[in-house]
């Protein structure tokens, strides 16, 4: 899986379905990535993106000072998310 190869295949549904301009795209792990990515994207024909179990990319800069707490967290954080690494 390969974060552009899903935005180009969000995108190509939204254009063969001929979605209407209030669209709203929803993802959850794996599509919660594609949808943070697409609504990054400034010719997102989407009209929301909602993102669901992975937070904003944004939200995760803004804990990187606190490095000493994530290493702690690290190794369980890893074991819970083994499905996307």
């Amino acid at each position: 899986y390969h974060i552009g190869a899903l935005m180009y295949d969000a995108l190509a549904v939204h254009q063969a379905l001929g979605a209407p301009d209030d669209a709203v795209l929803i993802g959850h792990d794996w599509g919660a990535f594609t949808a943070c990515a697409i609504a990054a994207y400034p010719a997102s024909p989407f009209a929301e993106h909602i993102s669901m179990a992975v937070p904003p990319v944004g939200a995760i800069n803004k804990t990187r000072g606190a490095i000493g707490r994530q290493l702690k967290m690290m190794p369980r954080q890893l074991r819970n998310s083994w499905y996307i690494l």
